[in-house]
């Protein structure tokens, strides 16, 4: 099963991390991405 199916997406792109989609519907910049990193606990 692909990882779009498996979380349900129908928009991209999508950053999943730790099972918790963290950006959905838009491409995120580098500070976005930096953000829903850090909040997943990822240095």
């Amino acid at each position: 099963m692909k990882k779009t199916e498996a979380y349900d997406i129908k928009t991209t792109p999508a950053v999943v991390t730790d099972e918790d989609i963290r950006v959905i519907g838009v491409c995120p910049n580098k500070e976005t991405l930096k953000d829903a990193l850090r909040e997943a606990g990822v240095s």
